[in-house]
């Protein structure tokens, strides 16, 4: 069995011309036989809900088993159907099983294959009708054997982290019954960890070459709509690129191909947000900072964006809060947050019945008895930041603000403030007075 589907991308040398026979219009045995049986054994759901079992109980929800794909058995058929013929209909249905099996990096060789093709041999690469290979493309946006996978897609190697878990730690998404006590900044942690660095890398050189490939695949005629597939493609970069500083760029997308005028975008929950700005591509690479006073510049470019552009923005008003935390003390930020119960907290030692109350963890955080580490504020610096042009741009300075707080200073809840603010960006009026004043209980 060939490595790999790069080789896939190169003509075919016979009499049938580069791309050899189109083996479901002869109609092959083999084609026929494993193609359509290969399709019906795609899975129909990929969340599985949980069943009750009795009155107050309820079995959990359960997610489709990678390890239940034979990948080894699917990709042996196809490659015995691609040296034979060259048609994106193996080559996508494989980008489908490769991710259904949690192997993005095959998946993307596969999907690159496809997209190679096309640019090269668009006259002669099977499907040739234009609808048949309009139908093709759009399996890419398939929710429950692209999107899901996409979405819980293992990125750091043994601990697993994904794009659906972070978004549910963060409040992004809405937890299922199984998804419990995730805490967003351990997944950071594990994102940046040395450890995990290979995976890491791999995993971001693949999601670089799908979002290369997509570009390529929606610029074929009567290309489907690809943007779901884009935005979680580019979402999950994102995450990478925040979380784990010294990768590589993501890939810039032509600003004219990125759909930004498209109003179809998901609205599933886990999926890309529905909003149009979260849906631009941003081609800004930021480095976290080294501690407090660059978070601060950080966030005050980010405000001066909103200020500039979206003064009634809620996410501003987050940033803002979250700026005015950042080098503040527990205390502060539990008066800030917690009015009317920060006056309760006390610190209990043991079982002596010795405590510190709240107005002396108050006199305790105002103490500035202890001089300066003059060598750590020299150290102390903002990343060069240029100028914010968009609302994406925005979203990755937070996230790598956010990535800092996950690995430094894990007790302060400014990352809380900015995964709330990243939420909010790009909302319309009405869904943000949805959140802002939920409808009152009767």
């Amino acid at each position: 069995m060939p490595k790999g589907y790069d080789w896939a991308a190169t003509p075919l040398d016979g009499p049938d011309g580069p791309c050899g026979p189109d083996l479901e219009a002869t109609d092959d045995d083999g084609f026929v036989d494993w193609y359509y049986e290969s399709i019906g054994r795609l899975p129909e759901r990929y969340l599985i809900r949980g069943t009750r079992v009795s009155e107050d109980q309820e079995s959990l929800d359960r997610t489709f088993d990678t390890r239940s794909v034979d990948i080894k058995a699917e990709k042996e058929k196809a490659d015995g159907l691609l040296t034979r013929s060259r048609d994106i209909r193996i080559l996508i249905l494989m980008v489908r099983w490769e991710l259904l099996a949690g192997r993005a990096v095959p998946a993307s060789e596969a999907l690159a294959a496809a997209a190679a093709l096309l640019e090269a041999l668009p006259d002669a690469v099977h499907p040739v009708d234009a609808a048949d290979r309009r139908g093709v493309l759009a399996d890419l946006t398939d929710e429950v054997t692209v999107i899901q996978p996409l979405l819980h897609l293992n990125l750091a190697g043994a601990q697993e982290v994904s794009l659906r878990r972070i978004r549910v730690a963060t409040g992004e998404a809405q937890a299922r019954n199984h998804e419990t006590d995730l805490d967003a900044s351990l997944m950071a942690e594990e994102l940046a960890r040395p450890a995990n660095r290979t995976v890491v890398e791999a995993n971001a050189r693949a999601l670089d070459r799908m979002l290369l490939a997509a570009s390529t695949l929606r610029k074929v005629p009567r290309a489907p709509d690809l943007s779901t597939f884009i935005d979680t493609l580019t979402a999950m970069r994102g995450l990478l690129g925040s979380a784990a500083p010294g990768l590589a760029p993501a890939p810039v997308l032509d600003a004219a191909e990125t759909d930004e005028d498209d109003d179809s975008r998901s609205d599933t929950s886990g999926s890309p947000t529905s909003s149009p700005q979260a849906a631009i591509t941003s081609n800004l690479a930021v480095q976290p900072p080294t501690g407090p006073n660059g978070a601060r510049l950080m966030l005050e470019a980010c405000e001066r964006y909103f200020r500039s552009h979206e003064p009634s923005s809620a996410a501003l008003l987050l940033v803002t809060q979250a700026r005015l935390l950042v080098g503040r003390p527990l205390m502060d930020a539990l008066y800030t947050l917690m009015p009317e119960d920060a006056n309760r907290a006390t610190v209990s030692l043991g079982t002596t019945g010795f405590q510190l109350a709240s107005d002396r963890l108050m006199a305790l955080s105002d103490d500035n008895s202890l001089p300066p580490d003059d060598g750590a504020v020299a150290q102390d610096e903002a990343p060069a930041i240029p100028q914010l042009a968009t609302a994406a741009d925005v979203t990755n300075v937070l996230a790598a603000v956010e990535a800092h707080y996950a690995l430094r200073e894990r007790s302060s809840p400014v990352p809380l403030l900015l995964a709330r603010a990243r939420a909010t960006i790009g909302k319309d009026f009405h869904a943000l007075i949805a959140e802002l004043i939920p409808p009152q209980q009767n």
